[in-house]
């Protein structure tokens, strides 16, 4: 596997997100599978991780995990050490700590990189913390329901998405040594980031590291800092050689009537910047196979619940439909 990465910067020259693009890359052991009426789920080799189906109306998505055992052999990302975080320091050194996950995550067995444009963007919490045209800004509104219980759940898109954090592995015990660890780090900011995997199917985020750190952000009331992995691809933007004339003349004008008000540089900048930016846009999207046989299996495997304890069987019912 071959990655090419540069660090991204916003148009007040902070520090954005870390761009990478990926070649030459094996066929990932951790990938989506898609199948008809809108089922699909997640694979580790052939286990499955995770069952999914979009309400056929579009209003959210039913999630059913499956009960993974994950190995410190088959982690995705290696157990963070102590060494690592000396060497990082701060929880909010993004740009560092973006770098070490990517590198994880080449050398990780469980990698779901594959060919293409990839991104690791900063999350945050606050609606005015929202993307311009070029570089999405994720938003997370809470983080206490990414241990739900509920088998399966319905995640809820409402009007503008669900803004979640999935877990895949079952609650961390709040007194296991990795927990605490991570609660101390926390109150010194000093707790490595959450990394997230953006998956459109679901509009949510799954965690692919950092349950143990999430479960101490919770128990400490400290918001994480997290890492959103994605996926994309670019549209050329058209540049309207009409309207950037335009915008020239006038300017050009205001500046001859010396009794107008004078245009406050702030304004001309974003004006010039909207007409003239030739940056391409990006959409985020999610590589997944399509199987002809994937909705026989999917049905047949989540029927198999039917009978365990500590399932939601209306909900199950639902999702079956």
């Amino acid at each position: 596997m071959e990655l090419h990465w540069k660090d991204k910067y916003d148009d007040l020259e902070n520090w954005s997100h870390l761009e990478f693009s990926v070649q030459n890359s094996p066929a990932p052991n951790l990938k989506l599978q898609s199948g008809n009426n809108q089922k699909f789920k997640l694979l580790k080799n052939e286990e499955t991780v995770f069952w999914g189906r979009v309400d056929p109306e579009w209003y959210g998505v039913h999630f059913l995990r499956n009960n993974n055992n994950w190995d410190k052999e088959d982690m995705i990302i290696p157990p963070i050490s102590s060494a690592d975080v000396e060497k990082i320091g701060s929880s909010s050194n993004l740009r560092a700590w973006s770098r070490f996950f990517v590198e994880k995550l080449k050398n990780s067995s469980y990698s779901p990189l594959q060919d293409g444009k990839w991104r690791l963007n900063k999350c945050g919490f606050d609606n005015a913390f929202i993307s311009n045209r070029h570089y999405h800004i994720w938003l997370v509104q809470d983080i206490h329901e990414a241990f739900s219980a509920n088998k399966p759940e319905y995640i809820d898109w409402g009007i503008s998405g669900s803004d979640r954090i999935i877990a895949l592995k079952e609650e961390p015990d709040n007194d296991s040594g990795r927990v605490k660890w991570f609660k101390k780090l926390a109150t010194q900011k000093k707790c490595p980031p959450i990394l997230v995997w953006y998956l459109n199917c679901l509009d949510a985020y799954i965690i692919l590291d950092g349950h143990c750190r999430l479960k101490a952000n919770i128990e400490t009331d400290t918001h994480p800092e997290i890492l959103v992995l994605n996926s994309f691809f670019e549209i050329p933007v058209e540049q309207n050689e009409r309207r950037q004339q335009a915008i020239l003349n006038q300017l050009e004008s205001r500046q001859k009537e010396p009794t107008k008000k004078k245009i406050p540089v702030d304004h001309i900048n974003k004006l010039l910047l909207e007409a003239f930016d030739d940056r391409p846009l990006n959409r985020v999207f999610t590589k997944s196979k399509a199987s002809d046989d994937l909705e026989n299996i999917w049905n047949e495997e989540v029927r198999s619940f039917i009978n365990k304890k500590g399932v939601d069987h209306e909900e199950l019912s639902a999702m079956l439909e």
